[in-house]
């Protein structure tokens, strides 16, 4: 049977995936490269253990919001309104792990009220 894996669930708003980054390649690259993304979609980043990954906005067009979430799905840090033109910087939660990150439209968390305890609801086989 296939497994739906074309959208996440954030506090029951519903995103479509454009992406589940899970290798380390396609993490690496993420958003890069893409003009732009439809306000109702999210690319997410897999990662095999909890850790304070780092974000970068290499070769980005646009701006984003960006997650940390931890194993269960909890938002556990975020960043708003992150700009192209703040390459090299990286991001990152501040002594918080995370296994999940989530890239969202810049706008998006104030849009809908995402928050540090935000519940997220995976794909399935995720």
């Amino acid at each position: 049977m296939a497994v739906d894996r074309s959208y996440v669930y954030i506090d029951n708003t519903k995103y479509s995936l454009i992406g589940i980054e899970e290798s380390e390649k396609d993490r690496r690259r993420g958003l890069g490269g893409m003009e732009d993304m439809p306000e109702s979609s999210a690319m997410l980043f897999v990662f095999p253990q909890e850790g304070d990954w780092g974000f970068w906005m290499k070769d980005m067009d646009f701006a984003i919001d960006i997650l940390w979430l931890d194993t269960q799905g909890t938002v556990v840090y975020m960043v708003r309104d992150v700009q192209p033109s703040s390459y090299p910087t990286t991001f990152k939660p501040d002594n918080k792990r995370a296994r999940y990150v989530i890239e969202l439209r810049s706008g998006t968390i104030e849009r809908t009220g995402i928050r540090e305890g935000s519940k997220a609801k995976m794909p399935l086989g995720i």
